[in-house]
């Protein structure tokens, strides 16, 4: 097959992610700390031989996930000539069952995609103290981290046999 034009846009018109889907949750969790001490486990008060501190949790995992997409594609059977173009392959596919040729011209895959990783550490925060007693606090903890999104089968692909 022979597609010759200066410039070919392959596009994804229609590419929604969300930074909140979740992907993991782990209940049950538990850290103990002799003395008192922080999520993180910094120590900030507290006789070690009689005070302790034990938070009892859930982790939850989210992070930017493709929800929506439609690619553009380009499909061949056989071999496919582009004809030396510029080809932008934002978010879609280019397949060729035989050999893909381009000679001369560049093939862009568009934009790449930052994302976010968000771990949720949320339950129950218990403040033991000997002298008067234990205390249960609701706590939550949040960390971000900017990433590459894994957009699960949606990204620009460009598939060779």
């Amino acid at each position: 097959m022979y597609l010759f034009a200066k410039q070919i846009n392959n596009i994804n018109r229609h590419f929604i992610t969300s930074d909140n889907v979740e992907v993991s949750r782990v209940n049950g969790l538990e850290k103990f700390c002799t003395a008192w001490c922080t999520f993180d486990g910094k120590y900030y008060d507290g006789n070690p031989k009689e005070d302790w501190m034990r938070y009892t949790y859930s982790e939850t995992t989210y992070e930017t996930r493709t929800v929506e997409s439609a690619p553009g594609q380009i499909k061949a059977g056989g071999n496919l000539d582009l004809g030396g173009a510029h080809v932008l392959n934002d978010n879609s596919q280019i397949l060729a069952g035989g050999e893909l040729k381009n000679e001369g011209g560049v093939i862009e895959s568009g934009k790449n995609i930052d994302g976010i990783k968000k771990i949720v550490d949320k339950g129950i925060q218990t403040k033991y103290w000997k002298y008067e007693g234990q205390w249960d606090n609701p706590f939550e903890v949040s960390t971000a981290l900017l990433h590459k999104a894994v957009l699960k089968g949606f990204f620009s692909n460009i598939i060779f046999k």
